[in-house]
């Protein structure tokens, strides 16, 4: 704030008499006495203003640049996982910040750009990790400064300029019917029948561990639905059809796992490379090798049609399970 008393100008061109303050000129007229007149006029206003300015100021918060000047990348994931625990999302983003932490702990948040993230990129990279977690690295540090721009604790910065990388193609994990014979063979008497169901079936692993468990209800003898936790706050319902071969293999399945990780561990165990997944992949190609149209083979796996078609054309459960008994197991 300028603290100067304004002074009584005189105009060479004009012959006015002016004064500036406060960003203004005010011309005060030619006559000398009655330019004073109005300058002591013009000098008490200036008084108030100043008065209030000054009053202004040091009411208004002030932002703590010693804070933002310590504030270095480990201070700020913590309370950025501190603000995610409350939702139930830290698990995924302590994860996925864990080698952005390593790499740059102790530099201050603010000096963090775009170069840094794309060498931490190329390191990962050049380490062997799946351009899929380098992809779930880089979108983690986004939504962090994201979140520390929007709490004032950054400046902005060109963080958000980094791009992920293209992904590979997946590659075909569907299993000939004689692999899927032998993989029966293979798992023993306690696994047998749960990765028989899931074949049948067509379900996901997390969903057999709710058939065997009971973790939901039969709306129909031959029909389960289930609840599956989408996001922290949303879920979807889940349906799981069963043919007359899918019932004669539950009969058998016991509830010998309640958790997805230890039903991974027993098919590693038996010798099983992949896991109980492809099962699911193999089951929708031999359908299709036997005909069926792709969008019923959609329906028995349980991708969600469109809303539309979803809300105007329900679906014939009792149909998908014609169409699921075709499996030739």
């Amino acid at each position: 704030m300028n603290t100067r008393t304004p002074q009584l100008k005189r105009h060479r061109a004009s012959g006015l008499y002016v004064i500036h303050w406060g960003g203004h000129d005010y011309y005060l007229g030619r006559d000398h006495a009655e330019a004073q007149e109005r300058y002591r006029q013009q000098l008490e206003a200036w008084m108030e203003w100043r008065s209030a300015k000054a009053r202004a100021d040091a009411e208004r918060p002030r932002r703590s640049s010693a804070r933002r000047k310590t504030l270095f990348v480990l201070d700020l994931v913590e309370q950025f996982l501190e603000a995610k625990a409350a939702r139930g999302r830290d698990g995924h983003y302590r994860n996925h910040l864990r080698r952005f932490t390593w790499a740059f702990a102790k530099l201050r948040a603010d000096d963090i750009r775009a170069a840094d993230v794309e060498a931490l990129k190329s390191d990962m990279l050049a380490g062997g990790f799946h351009p899929k977690t380098v992809n779930h690295d880089v979108s983690a540090i986004k939504t962090l400064y994201r979140w520390a721009e929007r709490m004032e604790l950054v400046r902005p910065t060109n963080v958000r300029l980094a791009e992920g990388e293209p992904l590979p193609a997946v590659p075909d994990r569907a299993l000939s019917l004689c692999q899927v014979w032998a993989m029966f063979e293979q798992a023993g008497d306690k696994l047998a029948p749960w990765l028989r169901t899931q074949y049948l079936t067509l379900c996901r692993p997390s969903e057999m561990v709710r058939v065997a468990n009971r973790q939901g209800q039969w709306r129909f003898p031959w029909l389960f639905e289930c609840t599956h936790k989408a996001t922290w706050k949303t879920s979807e319902l889940r349906r799981i059809v069963f043919s007359p071969q899918a019932l004669q293999a539950l009969e058998g399945v016991g509830p010998h796992w309640t958790r997805i990780d230890s039903y991974y561990r027993a098919t590693q165990r038996a010798g099983i490379v992949g896991g109980p997944h492809p099962l699911r992949h193999s089951a929708a190609t031999h359908l299709q090798m036997l005909g069926v149209p792709r969008g019923e083979i959609d329906q028995v796996l349980g991708h969600l049609p469109a809303r539309v078609s979803r809300t105007y054309t329900p679906q014939d459960w009792r149909r998908l399970c014609g169409i699921a008994a075709r499996l030739p197991v």
